[in-house]
């Protein structure tokens, strides 16, 4: 058998060899750590022609910051110059379902203290609030919690009314 040949056949059982292994799979990163890090909402729309985008970081051991900003426009161009900030702890439980490929979470979350501001001056700033209930999900670098159609009801202030789904359309990415 000729050089080629042999080349050929041993190419062709390498690549056969590649193709037939089973997938690697990474290995399952508990949620406290796959949460950890900072994120940003895509632009958000809570109704009533306000839409905002949220920046929020997680530490991976039960604290978090958000950054609420204020917009007039659907594509969050035009700030309100309006800003909510909120200190929170919270804790996440074990997987209580699935949505499609996505394994859903409970987190609790109670914040501590926030503060609202127009244009960089402080308006208003309140101590702790209510323990709140949703429920969240990380794939890749894509974080989801449940749908802001809620947030017109204001916040879910009783584990029985925790939401059993998120909201796929509204998401946060990490931050590198």
């Amino acid at each position: 058998m000729d050089i080629q040949k042999r080349l050929g056949l041993i190419l062709l059982g390498c690549v056969f060899f590649h193709f037939s292994l089973p997938p690697v799979s990474n290995a399952q990163v508990p949620i406290e750590s796959a949460i950890k890090g900072q994120w940003k909402s895509n632009c958000m729309d809570l109704g009533s022609s306000v839409y905002v985008v949220i920046s929020a970081s997680f530490d991976g051991a039960g604290k978090s910051n958000d950054k609420i900003d204020f917009f007039k426009d659907a594509i969050c161009l035009a700030a309100t110059g309006m800003v909510k900030t909120n200190h929170s702890t919270y804790t996440i439980g074990p997987r209580i379902g699935q949505q499609g490929d996505l394994d859903l979470f409970p987190v609790d979350i109670t914040i501590q203290a926030t503060t609202l501001s127009q244009n960089g001056r402080p308006i208003t700033s309140g101590a702790a609030m209510p323990k709140q209930y949703d429920v969240i999900s990380i794939k890749g670098d894509t974080l989801y919690m449940s749908s802001l159609d809620r947030a017109q009801k204001g916040p879910i202030t009783s584990p029985m009314d925790r939401p059993t789904q998120v909201d796929t359309k509204n998401s946060y990415s990490r931050q590198k």
